[in-house]
């Protein structure tokens, strides 16, 4: 592909004006970012220390000085501090509930594949958890929705119903095998016809 002098300057202009743009935001979003990335490197080692950062982290996530924008470079490093968390305190108690936390982040940031890889974690080995179903039913979601294996989310959703089929998910399980692969228009369709 040949790009033409005019072509080149006016791509270079496009990316210098929105460069302009963001630069204050991405300033900020840089500090933010290089100051998240101190904070992981700097995570202590103790079960008290990894609880007081994971405060923190989740706190300066959920900052309302924030204005509503999503920081990324804070919500890594929340997800850091859950981890280490884990890695260290893997039969702590706390432990799930924290990846659960982290899957929950990995899919707002739109990295599935991290998500499913807790979300596969906590159903290997945190079965007595208290959102081991959600846990479950989520990644049955994150396959149909977000990666669109319809195969992998379908064996996903018909698990979820065999181990709990009295779950206030069931419904929802079985709503989505129902229409597994159908886009929104085609249900809102089926709802018509009835």
């Amino acid at each position: 592909m040949k790009f033409s002098l005019t072509s080149l300057v006016i791509l270079l202009l496009c990316c210098f004006l929105g460069a302009c743009n963001n630069a204050s935001e991405g300033d900020q979003q840089a500090k933010t970012s290089k100051t998240a990335t101190e904070a992981v490197q700097a995570l202590p080692t103790t079960k008290e220390g990894l609880v007081k950062a994971i405060k923190a982290a989740e706190n300066a996530l959920s900052d309302k000085e924030n204005k509503g924008v999503f920081n990324k470079g804070q919500a890594m490093a929340t997800i850091k501090a859950y981890e280490k968390y884990a890695e260290l305190f893997a039969d702590d108690t706390q432990t799930p509930e924290y990846l659960f936390k982290a899957a929950e982040i990995y899919r707002s940031i739109r990295n599935f594949n991290k998500a499913i890889s807790i979300y596969e974690n906590i159903d290997k080995n945190y079965t007595k958890y208290d959102k081991h179903a959600q846990s479950l039913f989520l990644l049955g979601f994150t396959y149909e929705n977000d990666l669109k294996n319809l195969d992998k989310a379908k064996r996903l959703y018909e698990e979820f119903l065999q181990k709990y089929p009295e779950h206030e998910l069931a419904e929802a399980s079985q709503f989505s095998l129902k229409n597994l692969g159908k886009s929104p228009e085609d249900i809102v369709k089926s709802f018509e016809k009835k």
